[in-house]
């Protein structure tokens, strides 16, 4: 098994006043762009809470990651 780095910090946020579920939108707006990498893992970084006028956010920071049998990326393969 190989598991690789992506280089590069990847990050989301998300605006709400319920602290969980603004939690919840972050880390599935992170897992999009994870996605959209082609990349099956994902390490989070940091997470931290903010307030922008009033209204709290939530940030989410992370690296894509790739766990796959072989030494060469190949992001269509089946894990």
């Amino acid at each position: 098994m190989t598991f690789f780095f992506m280089a590069g910090v990847i990050s989301a946020s998300a605006f709400g006043f319920v602290r969980e579920k603004t939690l919840a939108s972050a880390m599935n707006r992170l897992a999009l762009r994870v996605h959209g990498a082609q990349c099956n893992s994902l390490e989070i970084a940091a997470v931290s809470h903010h307030s922008f006028l009033g209204v709290p956010f939530v940030r989410v920071s992370g690296h894509a990651r790739h766990l796959q049998v072989g030494s060469f990326f190949q992001p269509d393969a089946v894990t």
